[in-house]
């Protein structure tokens, strides 16, 4: 078996620190964007429209916030994202009781116990519209429980940043760059597995990739080859992943089944410099297949 990556479980603790107010205050303007609308907007189901649309938002800045801060502790990571989830989720509500109450929204900002009373109360005795149509109804004791699901829900992007592939490079204390490549024949990949698992790729020197699944016909079974690699010092990861192609309801060419067959393997010194010749092709053609 090849070098396997792993996190160095290294922290930089001061650019930690500036990416985690970074987060902060990005969650925290999400929080107020959406406490405001959802003050405005009485009909639950817009409400949920709106829920995730901020947890979409939310985990791409996450996305960007694991990346900016180099982390390389998934703890931390967890940590980090934890906070400017509840973070958000607070905001949000001190926006939505200022408009409410009529109270300023920093002071409800810096009074904690002040605004979960604020929250208790608004929960027990809101009303909302199921539809556009229908009048405000009580909806009585089943409200906290939507919101404890609703904080549950804010708590999403942990989840993303959990199972997000980051890959960092410890020599040259940077981002690695990653590229995904698709090889439609399958047999030209399957009989030298071992061979990657081992660090070895040259034999794709000869193989054909495509830089999108819209080269590749229904029913392939073909690979998925995701580049990680660090210019600097030339280093190369790989993860392959064997998958199948289908069409869904809207036509649109999809990944129907994949299952991963290579996992974080460090490519040797002759097979890493090859890759990156084959990625700089692959850009040069526009991720189209090369000739």
């Amino acid at each position: 078996m090849g070098k396997e990556y792993k996190h160095s479980g290294n922290v930089d603790w001061g650019r930690s620190a500036l990416w985690l107010i970074i987060g902060m205050v990005c969650f925290g303007a999400v929080g107020v964007i959406y406490g405001l609308l959802a003050h405005i907007n009485p009909i639950i189901y817009l409400h949920l429209l709106l829920l995730f649309g901020v947890v979409f938002v939310m985990s791409s800045v996450a996305a960007f916030v694991v990346h900016g801060s180099h982390a390389r502790n998934k703890y931390l990571i967890i940590i980090m994202v934890g906070i400017m989830c509840v973070f958000a989720w607070y905001c949000g509500w001190c926006m939505m009781l200022a408009y409410e109450a009529d109270v300023n929204f920093f002071f409800l900002l810096f009074n904690v116990p002040i605004t979960f009373d604020g929250i208790i109360y608004y929960a027990n005795n809101i009303e909302i519209s199921v539809g556009r149509r229908s009048a405000s109804i009580p909806i009585g004791s089943i409200m906290p429980v939507l919101y404890i699901i609703e904080f549950a829900v804010f708590l999403y992007p942990i989840y993303t940043v959990a199972k997000m592939k980051h890959f960092f490079c410890e020599a040259c204390k940077k981002n690695m760059s990653s590229v995904t490549l698709y090889y439609p024949n399958a047999d030209e990949i399957t009989p030298n597995l071992d061979a990657l698992r081992s660090g070895n790729a040259l034999f794709l020197k000869e193989a054909q990739p495509v830089g999108n699944l819209q080269h590749l016909g229904l029913g392939y079974k073909a690979y998925e080859f995701n580049f990680h690699f660090c210019l600097l010092c030339k280093s190369v990861v790989v993860n392959v992943e064997r998958i199948s192609i289908s069409k869904n309801d809207k036509g649109k060419i999809e990944i129907a089944d994949n299952d991963e067959v290579v996992k974080g393997v460090y490519l040797d010194k002759e097979s890493a410099e090859m890759v990156i010749a084959i990625v700089a092709l692959s850009a040069l053609a526009g991720n189209k297949q090369m000739a």
